[in-house]
């Protein structure tokens, strides 16, 4: 869910389905991988939006969203570090 990226896709991302939040993204799914440190994904309830998840596989490159990974039975995996 990026909140600049609403409708419209182009040709070969035809395939990407967008949603209206990230709790709705994240809902089942097997991983979160943050491309984007949007200032509005640190408001995020941490607790809420992993726990929805399939499996709690956080992505977060450059350790943006760090109170996460303290979350229980998150794997929170950033550059240079691996809970």
């Amino acid at each position: 869910m990026d909140p600049v990226v609403v409708s419209g896709l182009p040709g070969d991302l035809a395939v990407v389905k967008l949603f209206a939040s990230a709790d709705v993204a994240a809902a089942g799914a097997d991983a979160l991988v943050l491309a984007t440190a949007w200032p509005h994904y640190k408001q995020l309830p941490a607790a809420d939006v992993v726990g929805a998840m399939r499996e709690k596989l956080v992505i977060d490159p450059d350790h943006f969203l760090s109170t996460w990974e303290a979350l229980p039975n998150v794997c929170y995996v950033t550059i240079g570090r691996r809970k």
